[in-house]
């Protein structure tokens, strides 16, 4: 039996700080429940948090912004509480804390030997070129088909966004 979802809204206003958390309960698996959380936020203050791991004894990999070293690092997250500095993935992270526009970024093909054909963008041409993306770490810069690549780059390029 399927219990009806719990809402809870917390908005926090101060100094340009804007936390919109948005909970929904629906009494499953907490790294299901991971992607029920919502935050909205003004990057530099969550980015310079610090890790915090949450009182709970889940083991969940995530990545936290270390703005000592000034990158993204890997931490084992509790699963309740914490704070805002903790993100699903290392591009994630990347992407909110370290003001890089990912079609700045150089190719990286990643240390790993399970080679598939990706996309990036290659800013010395102007344009999405194919590469071989090893299958781990690497940076944002890389798209499945140069449709995602051109859409993400080119088009902003052209329009002077970046």
């Amino acid at each position: 039996m399927r219990k009806n979802p719990i809402f809870f809204s917390f908005p926090f206003l101060s100094n340009n700080i804007y936390i919109c958390l948005q909970i929904i309960a629906f009494h499953r698996p907490l790294e299901s429940s991971l992607y029920s959380l919502n935050f909205i936020f003004s990057l530099p203050e969550a980015c310079l948090l610090p890790k915090t791991v949450g009182s709970c004894n889940e083991k969940i990999p995530l990545w936290y912004y270390d703005a000592g070293s000034e990158s993204c690092e890997s931490f084992t997250y509790g699963g309740c509480l914490g704070n805002n500095n903790r993100f699903v993935t290392k591009e994630a992270c990347e992407q909110k804390c370290i003001n890089l526009n990912v079609c700045e970024l150089s190719k990286d093909e990643g240390p790993c030997d399970k080679p598939t054909i990706q996309w990036y963008y290659n800013k010395e041409n102007s344009r999405c070129e194919q590469f071989y993306y090893g299958g781990c770490k690497g940076n944002a810069n890389r798209f499945e088909t140069r449709r995602e690549c051109e859409k993400s780059c080119v088009a902003s390029v052209v329009h002077g966004i970046h």
